[in-house]
């Protein structure tokens, strides 16, 4: 349960937040820049090599569980186009209201994603280990199928979705302790 005085630095971060243009709660927030990837490139490679729009960048996110998600975040070559740099792994940062219930609805949905320590620890391991450290939880290397349509700026004729696999590392942070190491620097990490 957070103080009040918690509570006030939540609300004060919420009213900061609001001020910059972000993108409400279940959306994904990042800048992309113009990809050098033509639409039939795209189409040629089952593992396309830099993210076009936020669509694709949603569609990462919407293949998680949504419930008690409050921001989701991408960074990294993978999303901005860097300068001489090939395409690299997607890196997304999900911040959850309860992290033991996220990983338990996660844990049944894509328990690939865990090691095997963690799938039979379960939810309850995972959680006591994050609590370890910077409060973050990540899964390295994990690929993804994500569906893409006309509407998300690939010319598909047939216009039935096209399924392409991403490479992504994802964190998983509690809200809480993200607008704590924000605002306080309490773990430097994020």
């Amino acid at each position: 349960m957070m103080s009040s005085s918690s509570s006030l630095t939540l609300r004060r971060f919420y009213r900061w937040r609001s001020t910059i243009d972000t993108i409400p709660s279940r959306k994904f927030s990042s800048t992309i820049q113009n990809q050098d990837t033509t639409t039939e490139e795209r189409k040629q490679s089952k593992k396309s090599p830099l993210l076009t729009n936020n669509n694709e960048l949603s569609a990462i996110v919407n293949s998680f569980p949504t419930t008690g998600l409050d921001y989701a975040f991408g960074y990294g070559s993978g999303v901005l186009k860097q300068q001489s740099s090939s395409a690299g792994m997607v890196d997304v940062i999900l911040a959850v209201d309860d992290t033991y219930e996220w990983h338990k609805q996660n844990l049944e949905a894509h328990p690939h994603h865990y090691s095997g320590f963690a799938r039979v620890g379960g939810a309850r391991f995972v959680h006591w280990m994050q609590n370890l450290g910077a409060r973050l939880y990540f899964h390295p290397f994990v690929d993804v199928d994500i569906n893409i349509t006309s509407d998300d700026g690939i010319d598909v004729t047939n216009q039935h979705p096209t399924t392409i696999q991403r490479e992504i590392k994802y964190g998983i942070v509690s809200t809480d302790d993200l607008i704590e190491d924000l605002m306080c620097w309490k773990y430097l990490y994020l």
